[in-house]
């Protein structure tokens, strides 16, 4: 078997369609094989968004990946990754030409068909708006019959019976001239959401899946600030996941989903893994990716796993860096974990992004207190996500404790800068 050392601990989930997804999976087979028999029970779903909820780095995203996978011959399917994307608009613009392609594909496939001829109508309005939508444009001038006019420049209510019958019943095909406008946010949800029934047609009635991983780190990386856009986005999705044709379903943390538990359903609950799971994990990936070959001395692994506390995307992170950081002599000993869980600290307490949290920690350490708050920082995500935790023996807010392993190397480092 060749070693994949370039995807050697990779903390993110393979591509749609990797065999890699399957191979690398460790005991979620309940709450996959749950998953799978609810999205396909043949019934209309809840108006609202089913949520993979877990705390951070918990592997949500490897399990939707899957899940996503096993269900794909029975779905109409977009995805989208909300952590690369700049607001809400942006990230409802990109379901909208997701599934301009998906319709284009369905009608490739079967272009002589009954089925693509009623469709083709429509999408030379959804077409028209796609320039406007992706903001190239501010308006524009398009051809389209007069069926399709009357009901899209209608104003329906949250169900749009009209648009569905006809779909299939377009009665007069006479061609007008008509200039659309950028449309505003709701109107774009209104188009994101007859365009996923278009879809649901188009491909054979089957339903319209849209997926939103880390829904709610939707510009959090970038601007450091509360979710005010992951909740633009969730109200935009709201009404899309009434639609009885498809169905939202979004990756969030746990803390995201019990605040907003309204607009989503209890989906998949996805649990930490304790260390026994772990090890597998670690097995597993030397197993598929580098020939078994062992990658960390014994005490070496102990120590990795007790500082990812069950999240197994901090667990692989760390391993990965480590690894680097080793430049891979084999087996990686204690000594050489000590001098890189030092190197790692230091930068972090050097970094501008993360320099005023470390000299908190440390004055916490100093102090000889196990934890406070961070005020401006969400530990959950970001280089901090595994120094720190946010247990609930804190409380709720922004309490946070430092991970034990790492205290007295914390407080040695802050005391020094503080004498120079």
């Amino acid at each position: 078997m060749a070693k994949h050392i370039q995807r050697l601990f990779s903390p993110n989930p393979p591509k749609a369609g990797d065999p890699l997804t399957r191979e690398l999976f460790v005991d979620r087979e309940l709450e996959l094989a749950d998953g799978i028999e609810f999205l396909t029970a043949g019934q209309d779903f809840e108006p609202r968004i089913y949520a993979i909820h877990g705390e951070s780095r918990s592997g949500k995203s490897h399990l939707a990946r899957r899940l996503l996978d096993d269900v794909a011959d029975r779905f109409t399917a977009v995805e989208l990754n909300a952590t690369t994307m700049g607001d809400a608009r942006l990230a409802l613009a990109k379901i909208f030409s997701d599934l301009v392609a998906a319709v284009k594909a369905e009608l490739k496939a079967d272009p002589l068909s009954t089925r693509a001829q009623r469709v083709e109508p429509w999408m030379a309005w959804f077409d028209g708006l796609l320039p406007l939508i992706q903001g190239d444009e501010k308006s524009r001038e398009i051809q389209v019959t007069h069926g399709v006019r009357e009901v899209m420049t209608a104003r329906f209510g949250s169900v749009h019976a009209a648009f569905t019958e006809k779909v299939a019943d377009l009665t007069d095909q006479t061609a007008t001239t008509m200039r659309i406008e950028q449309p505003e946010d709701w109107t774009l949800v209104r188009h994101v959401r007859r365009l996923a029934e278009l879809a649901w047609y188009a491909g054979g009635e089957r339903p319209v899946l849209i997926y939103v991983d880390d829904l709610d780190l939707l510009t959090r990386r970038r601007h450091r600030e509360d979710d005010p856009e992951a909740v633009n986005l969730t109200a935009f999705l709201e009404p899309i996941a009434e639609s009885p044709k498809v169905v939202v379903v979004a990756s969030v943390r746990s803390r995201y989903f019990t605040t907003r538990d309204k607009a989503f359903h209890d989906f998949v609950k996805v649990r930490l893994f304790p260390h026994g799971l772990l090890r597998q994990v670690y097995q597993r990936q030397i197993d598929v990716l580098y020939d078994g070959e062992p990658v960390f001395a014994d005490d070496t692994l102990a120590r990795l796993l007790s500082v990812a506390a069950g999240r197994v995307g901090v667990f692989l992170r760390y391993c990965y860096q480590l690894w680097r950081f080793a430049r891979r002599q084999l087996p990686i000993t204690r000594e050489r974990y000590d001098a890189w869980v030092e190197q790692e600290l230091r930068d972090l307490m050097n970094d501008p992004r993360t320099a005023r949290a470390m000299h908190m920690i440390g004055g916490w350490m100093v102090a000889g207190d196990i934890g406070g708050e961070l005020p401006g920082v969400d530990p959950e995500d970001g280089p901090l996500a595994g120094l720190v935790l946010r247990p609930p023996s804190l409380g709720d807010g922004d309490l946070v404790e430092v991970v034990p392993e790492h205290r007295q190397v914390i407080k040695r480092l802050v005391v020094a800068a503080s004498l120079v």
